[in-house]
């Protein structure tokens, strides 16, 4: 039953894709300039600053695909072949 409750949102968010991709692209944005803030006040120049966050972050489009097989049937949509 829990299992079958977890699905429901997911199946709802297929229908807000754009949304949920423009909230974890925000996300992604968020953390990256935390980050990058960081660097600057251990004495990093703001472009030292960005490219060492990135790096520390890991890949930003591989973690996104992760979070999105994490938080969506990927399946469904696949099968589906649905670009909602």
């Amino acid at each position: 039953m829990a299992g079958f409750r977890m699905l429901i949102p997911r199946f709802l968010g297929m229908f807000r894709k754009e949304r949920r991709e423009a909230d974890l692209n925000e996300e992604v944005r968020t953390h990256l300039e935390m980050l990058a803030e960081e660097n600057v006040r251990k004495g990093m120049n703001q472009s030292e600053a960005r490219y060492a966050a990135l790096r520390s972050f890991g890949g930003v489009e591989q973690g996104k695909e992760s979070y999105r097989e994490q938080h969506g049937l990927v399946w469904l949509e696949m099968k589906a072949g649905c670009n909602l």
